[in-house]
């Protein structure tokens, strides 16, 4: 009767180890997540054996599969036992709040018998727990008074030229008017009109004048009867 014999599938240990720098004789504990996917990054259901060890004294054995976290402290490291060959990991440190974090060779996939991954983790210098003062910012310099502008000299009022006082004319004597010369009328020298007629005057008994008249008016009617004739 043939034999039917299982075909075992190769594997390999995938050790992760904790180192911490900066901090003597650490007794913290730091947590990690584990993710294991086939080669079609299907996550294994699988649960793997692991052992827990520090300076190569086993502290703990136990079981972990896809999507568990675990803990290491400075010098310790876990083996994950009979992982087959080609699984892809990743492992990640969860919040390691004031360590600065070192990771090597933490995604990646199982080859050979043996796949290690290593995490450092330097520590933080620890802050002062009184922050030193802020020094106070200098009081800026007051600015220098600007000086007094001194007041403007009054300017000097013209003086108020004087009242021209009123001319005074001179009094000029006053010419003396020339008496009103009498009006000279020249005598003129009776002229004697001669009339010759025939007739007699008659004795008018008038003045001279009133006779002169007479006697031009006589002439003035003969004169023009002459003309006439």
């Amino acid at each position: 009767t043939a034999t039917n014999k299982k075909i075992e599938t190769p594997t390999g240990d995938l050790v992760i180890s904790k180192v911490v720098v900066g901090e003597e004789n650490s007794d913290k504990s730091f947590e990690f997540n584990i993710v294991l996917k086939d080669k079609d990054n299907v996550e294994l259901d699988k649960v793997f054996d692991y052992i827990l060890s520090a300076a190569d004294k086993i502290l703990k054995e136990g079981k972990i599969q896809s999507g568990d976290t675990f803990q290491l402290k400075d010098g310790e490291l876990i083996r994950i036992k009979e992982i087959p060959l080609g699984t892809k990991y990743e492992v990640t440190e969860i919040d390691p709040e004031g360590y600065v974090v070192t990771a090597e060779n933490n995604i990646g996939e199982i080859q050979g018998e043996e796949t290690f991954v290593k995490f450092t983790n330097t520590k933080k210098p620890e802050e002062p727990e009184t922050p030193p003062e802020t020094p106070e910012t200098p009081e800026e310099p007051e600015e220098p008074e600007e000086p007094e502008v001194p007041e403007t000299p009054e300017i000097p009022s013209i003086p108020e030229e004087p009242e021209e006082e009123p001319l005074v004319e001179p009094n000029v004597p006053e010419i003396p008017e020339k008496p009103e010369e009498p009006i000279v009328v020249p005598h003129t020298p009776e002229r004697k009109v001669t009339v010759k007629t025939n007739k007699k005057i008659p004795q008018t008994g008038m003045s001279f004048p009133g006779e002169l008249f007479l006697g031009l008016a006589g002439l003035y009617l003969l004169i023009d009867k002459k003309k006439k004739h």
